[in-house]
């Protein structure tokens, strides 16, 4: 019984948001199977904005890119067995609204910039941390074993003709 119902909500649902021309949300990339949402660009720029910078349209084209990298990077530590632990994911957590409550100038003013509570905004944070903690992971474990200096990239750059770059 408590399927139907659920089922009959959701059609309920769909067809409101359908017959009102109602987006809920656009994808804006696809990597791999994994989508990213163009509100999880807009969380990231919500941020930005939370850490006190200036507004900025084109940061949004960095933080697609930031999102891309880290899909590929979390995928690739999938096959990998690469992992984080729950204290870790929750200490990084704390770290970022330590932050941010600081820049917004008290647990009040964010809450209101971001118009929910802070135990809300630490749920909807927490995928999205473990998922960047596990590509920092994986991105240092590609690269563990790279030695280049400065110098080793400058010589490298110097030697393809400009018009090649």
């Amino acid at each position: 019984m408590r399927k139907i119902l659920n089922t009959a909500f959701i059609l309920l649902l769909s067809h409101t948001a359908f017959s009102q021309n109602i987006t809920l949300d656009k994808i804006a990339a696809v990597v791999g199977g994994t989508v990213i949402l163009k509100s999880d660009v807009e969380m990231q720029y919500a941020q930005y904005l939370a850490q006190g910078n200036p507004a900025d349209e084109s940061a949004k084209c960095y933080f697609i890119q930031q999102l891309l990298t880290q899909k590929l990077l979390s995928q690739q530590a999938v096959i990998d067995s690469v992992t984080v632990t729950e204290s870790e994911v929750e200490d990084e957590i704390e770290r970022r609204l330590r932050v941010m409550t600081s820049r917004a100038g008290g647990q009040e003013r964010l809450e209101e910039f971001l118009k929910i509570s802070i135990l809300q905004y630490k749920d909807q944070m927490r995928p999205g941390i473990r998922e960047q903690l596990i590509a920092n992971r994986m991105q240092g474990k590609i690269t563990e074993n790279v030695n280049v200096t400065p110098l080793e990239v400058k010589r490298y750059f110097e030697s393809i003709p400009r018009d090649s770059l």
